[in-house]
C-alpha cells in the first residue's frame, strides 16, 4: 500500500507562498507531485533517508523556494513545506520515515469487543 500512496502524497500541500484572497483563504488549493519510492526500502534508515529527501524536494517544489529577503514570506514557504512533509510522512505509516523526521508514529489502540 505504501508504495501506491506516496505519488500522491504531497496533496495535502496548501498554496504556494503566494498572497490568497479572502475566499481563498477559506478553501487553499491543493497541489501534488508525485513523489517515487517504489525503488527504495523505507524500513531501513538509508532508504528512510533518500525518501525524506524526496519528499522534501517535493514539497519545495509545491511551495517555493525560502528567500530570506522577504521574512513574511519566507514564513510562509517554510510552514508550507514543514505542513506537506508532515502530512505526507504520516499519511506514509513507516515508523523508520517518522522517526527521522521528528514526528512520531501516532499510538493507535484497537479495541477489542467483548
Amino acid at each position: 500500500m505504501l508504495r501506491s500512496l506516496l505519488p500522491t502524497l504531497l496533496a495535502a500541500a496548501a498554496l504556494t507562498a503566494g498572497v490568497a484572497t479572502a475566499a481563498a483563504a477559506a478553501e487553499p488549493e491543493r497541489l501534488s507531485v508525485p513523489v517515487k519510492v517504489g525503488d527504495l526500502n523505507i524500513r531501513s534508515e538509508a532508504g528512510a533517508k533518500a525518501a525524506l529527501g524526496r519528499i522534501h524536494r517535493a514539497a519545495v517544489t509545491i511551495c517555493g523556494e525560502t528567500d530570506s529577503k522577504q521574512l513574511a514570506r519566507q514564513a510562509m514557504i517554510d510552514a508550507c513545506v514543514r505542513d506537506a512533509v508532515n502530512t505526507t510522512v504520516a499519511q506514509a505509516n513507516s515508523p523508520a520515515l517518522a522517526a527521522l523526521n521528528g514526528t512520531p508514529m501516532q499510538a493507535t489502540t484497537l479495541a477489542a469487543a467483548r
